[in-house]
């Protein structure tokens, strides 16, 4: 199995997984992991969307097109993983610490 093809399944099965485990109790997180975590989902399906649009152009254009072949395995990892980084340096609100109790006004959920 080529490096590629083990980017593909990481980003296929364990990019999920790890979403899934980072947004449980997210609420009480800070509010740059909050944002980190919802630049990652973003990432992740931008990444996605990349490789949906990629596979559907026709194969007479992918001859010696070195692009497709990264857009296609590399493109749901590193999306996830730009998203992260993005979300966390762009986090806007308080970023110390997590938040703590109910504040007036918040919604419920």
């Amino acid at each position: 199995m080529t490096g590629a093809r083990v980017a593909f399944a990481i980003g296929l099965f364990v990019v999920p997984v790890i979403l899934l485990w980072l947004g449980r109790g997210l609420r009480k997180r800070s509010a740059r992991v909050r944002s980190a975590f919802w630049g990652s989902v973003t990432g992740y399906f931008v990444g996605v969307l990349v490789i949906c649009i990629v596979t559907v152009i026709p194969p007479i254009h992918w001859d010696g097109v070195w692009w497709r072949d990264v857009a296609v395995h590399w493109s749901m990892v590193l999306g996830a993983l730009i998203g992260f980084a993005a979300g966390a340096v762009f986090a806007q609100g308080d970023t110390s610490s997590a938040q703590s109790g109910s504040r007036p006004g918040a919604l419920i959920w």
